[in-house]
């Protein structure tokens, strides 16, 4: 954690494309889901839920979709209603980059593009972004600078024992991984 967050590397994207080297003052979670995982299908009303709530307060939600799997994306999308855009991971690579183990894996990242927690349990994201917003309130304006680090508050929140956050601690704080994808649902590509 306070590692800056590396790009993502994914393809297809479902709604508005996202890049995070563009989202500089938005806090970001991302939503690691795959289409064979009822954990993953079960959490997207509540996920959609968070997106639009939190949307007016300078965070924006978005998925990654397991490559496993990636093929049926678009009609789990529609199916599901998946109202926030997602988007399939390239050979893994976003999944990788983050040290993605379980699914569905929320991450966090502060509006200076740090990663604050990885491994978020789904029902715990609304938890970890208040605590966030406190810290890093939406002024309605991108930041710049480096962000403050990560906090250890988060770790109630995660998913997995100590030993398992701690193998993910090589990825916290960095950039987020490139998303390399090919279509976006429920959005028009950004470029």
């Amino acid at each position: 954690m306070g590692k800056r967050a590396p790009a993502l590397k994914v393809k297809d994207w479902q709604g508005e494309e996202q890049d995070l080297s563009e989202l500089k003052g938005e806090i970001v979670l991302i939503d690691f889901w795959a289409t064979w995982c009822g954990p993953c299908i079960a959490a997207i009303p509540h996920t959609n839920e968070v997106a639009e709530k939190y949307e007016e307060k300078g965070v924006k939600v978005f998925g990654v979709c397991c490559t496993r799997g990636a093929e049926t994306m678009v009609s789990t999308v529609k199916s599901k209603k998946m109202e926030y855009p997602t988007a399939a991971d390239v050979n893994n690579a976003s999944a990788e980059a983050y040290g993605v183990q379980w699914w569905p894996f929320y991450v966090l990242i502060d509006r200076e593009g740090m990663i604050r927690a990885t491994g978020l349990r789904s029902d715990k994201t609304e938890d970890a972004l208040n605590e966030l917003l406190k810290e890093q309130p939406y002024t309605g304006e991108a930041k710049s600078g480096e962000g403050s680090g990560a906090s250890s508050e988060f770790a109630k929140y995660l998913e997995g024992s100590r030993s398992d956050r701690r193998r993910l601690s090589d990825i916290e704080g960095k950039p987020a991984p490139a998303l390399e994808v090919g279509n976006w649902y429920n959005s028009t590509p950004l470029t």
